[in-house]
């Protein structure tokens, strides 16, 4: 709350015209339209009552007021804030700094070792920064600090229908084990198609397997039943039977049984962290909400980390197949593989549900776009071109851009928040951008194609801003084009990877692998600066570490877009959480 309009409450009501506007939206928010009637009325202690009420009413009017990305900025149901802010990766009222050196300090406010590796974009609530982990953790972390304030566990077992309490709290034992289950596969060829060059690898990864197997045992899950393999067994394989080894459904039964019993799969490991948390929060500044894999669809309060209200819906068998939840004019939306819904926020009451037929695509992880091409009807465009109604989900058309790659689907959109938008199918197939303009005629949308230029290269969700759309590319430059025809005004050879670019302040940010690039805005951009970013090693096999010392690590992983707050700048990586400022 900023304290001078707070007092200019006061000075409203004691007949003072100073912050008179912003005053008058309070009490009209208070008292309705005949506001000044009622306060000429009351007497001098209602006066004094109503000025500590309009103290505290102002900072709700004011923050409400204020644009994404300002340091007094909270989110509200009409502003929310989730993935890429508000989905649109700009954050106009952000000052951020521009560069940092972690390994001098400088402009460098705090570093956390996250408990969990995750690949969530962080989200700012007020003084929270609110991400997920892997293992399905919720945490809040003091944006001043960057102490842990709470940390909640969202656990899919809590939320599967008429699961007992030792079933829930046992899950939370064996969901790392089966992790580990999955990793040892892959990495020692275990039931692989590709041959390994010698017997001795799998040999080494079933010995492996069968400790992971009597730790998992021994945890006695209600009704899951584990066969370890002997020595011997394990001793008598050739690299003949490797392939269709009867050892194999020691670690392949446990999963299936669990997924027929509980229909939600057990383990993800691509992309290597993020798992089923991949997609990020959003939050209406009083609860959270969040869309996870494994089928849990929450709230929880912003304060607390409490639960509010939860849902099982239907899980995702490919992490990358389902998308972060938004909030548009008071409903959460959920895209998930098989439909589109949405929710009332505040309860959870579901208040329409569709089918979404580019459900069956491999790559579907860009969030709806909203466009309003008659400044009032809303409507929702997804990444794989299909045009819903928001009103009541209604499909209106099929913009026909899905992927022609081996990867089928879609993987971005974004658009001018009116009657344009533009499609970047991705994947691993270089299909055009498409520009469309979008038009409602009573049930049905009718789209013009406006033009059509080659990407050049696999490109990730794009910045639309003031004309020019700017997309980071996988070949490490970025392309800023011309919105109305499609033209490359411009490209930049800099450090660029999967990451969305966002625009704080005057500048675009671009995280790459290790790093972060920071250009200037316009059709003509230019490199403005480069940090690096350097963790402490955390991983156990690390060609890097050297025995008993301390260093730090050049295998950083960062896939997410920055966000902002005031002068504060969040990046999360795969293990750690940064907040980059000059205080």
């Amino acid at each position: 709350m900023s304290y001078p309009v707070g007092f200019g409450m006061l000075y409203v009501l004691s007949g003072e015209a100073k912050y008179a506007a912003l005053s008058r939206q309070c009490l009209e928010k208070i008292f309705g339209g005949n506001y000044s009637e009622r306060v000429e009325i009351m007497d001098a202690k209602s006066k004094a009552v109503l000025s500590v009420l309009a103290i505290l009413f102002v900072g709700y009017v004011q923050a409400e007021d204020l644009p994404l990305g300002h340091a007094n900025f909270h989110p509200s149901i009409n502003h929310p804030i989730g993935w890429r802010g508000d989905n649109s990766g700009i954050y106009p009222g952000a000052t951020p700094v521009t560069s940092f050196d972690i390994e001098k300090g400088k402009n460098v406010r705090w570093k956390l070792r996250m408990p969990e590796t995750g690949n969530a974009q962080p989200v700012i609530i007020g003084d929270l920064v609110i991400t997920t982990t892997e293992q399905f953790q919720l945490i809040a972390v003091d944006l001043k600090t960057g102490s842990i304030r709470w940390q909640t566990t969202v656990n899919p077992m809590e939320y599967v229908p008429n699961t007992s309490k030792d079933e829930q709290e046992k899950f939370l034992l064996i969901a790392p084990l089966f992790d580990e289950m999955r990793t040892v596969q892959y990495e020692y060829k275990l039931a692989s198609s590709r041959r390994p060059p010698s017997i001795e690898l799998p040999r080494k990864g079933w010995k492996i397997m069968r400790d992971v197997l009597a730790r998992l045992d021994a945890v006695k899950f209600p009704g899951l039943s584990i066969r370890i393999p002997t020595e011997v067994e394990i001793d008598q394989e050739t690299i003949d039977t490797i392939e269709k080894s009867a050892l194999n459904k020691c670690f392949k039964d446990p999963f299936d049984w669990f997924e027929k019993k509980y229909n939600f799969p057990l383990a993800e490991v691509w992309p290597e962290v993020g798992g089923f948390t991949l997609a990020t929060p959003v939050s209406d500044g009083t609860h959270v909400y969040i869309s996870f894999g494994q089928g849990q669809l929450g709230a929880y309060d912003v304060t607390t980390g409490r639960k509010v209200w939860g849902h099982f819906i239907k899980p995702q068998r490919r992490c990358n197949a389902y998308t972060a939840p938004l909030i548009v004019d008071g409903l959460l939306i959920i895209q998930r593989d098989g439909a589109l819904r949405a929710y009332t926020p505040a309860t959870g009451k579901l208040v329409w549900e569709t089918p979404h037929i580019g459900a069956g695509n491999g790559y579907c992880m860009g969030v709806p776009h909203v466009l309003r091409p008659d400044g009032k009807t809303a409507l929702l465009v997804t990444a794989t071109g299909q045009v819903y109604r928001l009103a009541d989900g209604k499909l209106l058309g099929d913009l026909g851009v899905r992927n022609k790659g081996s990867e089928w689907g879609g993987v971005s959109t974004v658009g001018d928040g009116k009657d344009m938008v533009f499609m970047l199918p991705g994947g691993n197939h270089e299909d055009d951008m498409i520009a469309y303009r979008i038009a409602v005629k009573g049930d049905s949308m009718e789209k013009t194609e406006v033009w059509k230029n080659r990407q050049a290269n696999r490109s990730i969700t794009p910045v639309y801003y003031q004309g020019l759309i700017y997309h980071n590319q996988d070949d490490k430059k970025v392309v800023v084009r011309d919105a109305t025809t499609g033209t490359v005004m411009s490209t930049l050879a800099c450090n660029t990877r999967f990451a969305s670019p966002a625009i704080a302040g005057q500048h675009l940010f671009i995280l790459f692998s290790n790093g972060l690039t920071v250009t200037s805005l316009g059709k003509d951009i230019k490199l403005v600066s480069q940090s690096k970013l350097v963790e402490d090693c955390n991983h156990p096999d690390c060609k890097e570490k050297s025995a008993g010392k301390s260093f730090s690590c050049k295998n950083v992983t960062c896939e997410v877009a920055p966000c902002f707050s005031g002068d504060a700048m969040v990046i999360r990586t795969h293990n750690f959480l940064y907040c980059f400022s000059s205080k």
